[in-house]
């Protein structure tokens, strides 16, 4: 079965190669382009797995995880 996770990604082609892996081996994903949409989709929804970029041009990864915590 697979998992729910949450790609927080704000480079399109490293998302989009990402989130095709991830999906075809059974895993359902959702993607936010920056870090603050990341927060709102981590804290609105359920997700067994976050994989946050670092370096974002809203918020960064490191405050999204912060605030996560």
């Amino acid at each position: 079965m697979g998992r729910k996770i949450l790609l927080v990604e704000d480079d399109r082609e490293t998302a989009s190669y990402l989130a095709k892996g991830l999906t075809q081996e059974g895993h359902s994903v959702e993607q936010a382009t920056n870090g603050q949409d990341g927060l709102f989709r981590a804290t609105d929804g359920s997700f067994d797995l976050i994989i946050l970029d670092r370096m974002h041009p809203v918020l960064d990864g490191i405050s999204v995880l912060r605030a996560l915590r």
